[in-house]
């Protein structure tokens, strides 16, 4: 689903809305349990019942069929749809099916440009027991107009609207979480810390400092005054510390010959 973003980034639900619906559409009519608000926009605009519960949903996204039974026109055939889009950077996907059997004589055709620029293919007809979809992004306002071919006004059932991500990132290094793991079973006082230790950049675990590579290594570590007590295991496997702080705390032996297989530490 959603194959119109990047997969390497992440989709945050702004809202769904569906226009004329009567009520809340969500599972069991959306099986995602996707919720799509009603709308019913100002005086100007009227809503149009689909004469047909046949719906063939069957694109990608999958909308449910419950909000495409309804959609919005302008009262006046020669007005287009105008939508003032939240933030330029949302991607916006829109939904269209025809309410009715068309006959001969009757043509719905719907023109769609965006901060006035056209969209896609010069125009498009919504589809009769069935859906189609326009994604747009970079855009602060939405234009449907009737093209000069339509005998009909312009029409839209409902609306997605999400916030995208910047580029998703690894998690932290497995090596360096499994030496956490092992420090952390060691000493109770660590294991109040849960999540990945790098992720989200600035949520760091407070005693860990982390690169900012795609995929984290940790770069400090720093236990002192943790009260910590017992034998320290080895934790050279975390080779890209640079630094480790272990003062004022209890730890049992000598010092350990894997302090010795730090390649790039610079203070211990």
């Amino acid at each position: 689903m959603y194959g119109n973003v990047d997969s390497n980034r992440a989709l945050f639900n702004m809202y769904r809305s569906a226009f004329g619906a009567p009520g809340l559409v969500r599972f069991p009519d959306d099986v995602f349990n996707r919720i799509w608000s009603p709308s019913i926009f100002q005086n100007s605009y009227g809503v149009i019942n689909s004469d047909t519960s046949i719906m063939n949903v069957s694109i990608a996204d999958r909308p449910p069929p419950s909000v495409l039974q309804n959609a919005l026109y302008p009262l006046n055939a020669s007005e287009p749809i105008i939508l003032a889009l939240n933030d330029p950077t949302f991607t916006y996907n829109l939904y269209f099916a025809e309410m009715t059997k068309l006959t001969s004589s009757k043509r719905r055709m719907i023109h769609v440009s965006t901060d006035g620029i056209s969209t896609g293919p010069s125009s498009f007809s919504p589809p009769y027991q069935s859906v189609a979809e326009i994604s747009i992004t970079n855009a602060s306002s939405l234009l449907l107009e009737a093209a000069d071919d339509s005998t009909l006004p312009p029409i839209i059932s409902a609306i997605e609207v999400f916030s995208v991500s910047g580029p998703l990132r690894n998690g932290t290094d497995e090596r360096d979480v499994k030496v956490l793991k092992l420090l952390q079973d060691q000493f109770d006082a660590l294991q109040a810390w849960a999540g990945d230790p790098c992720l989200p950049m600035y949520y760091n675990w407070e005693w860990v400092k982390c690169s900012s590579d795609q995929t984290p290594r940790i770069t400090s570590l720093d236990l002192s005054s943790m009260d910590l007590s017992g034998v320290l295991p080895d934790f050279s496997a975390m080779d890209a510390l640079e630094y480790i702080n272990l003062h004022n705390n209890s730890f049992n032996g000598s010092i350990p010959d894997f302090f010795g297989n730090f390649p790039n530490l610079k203070e211990l």
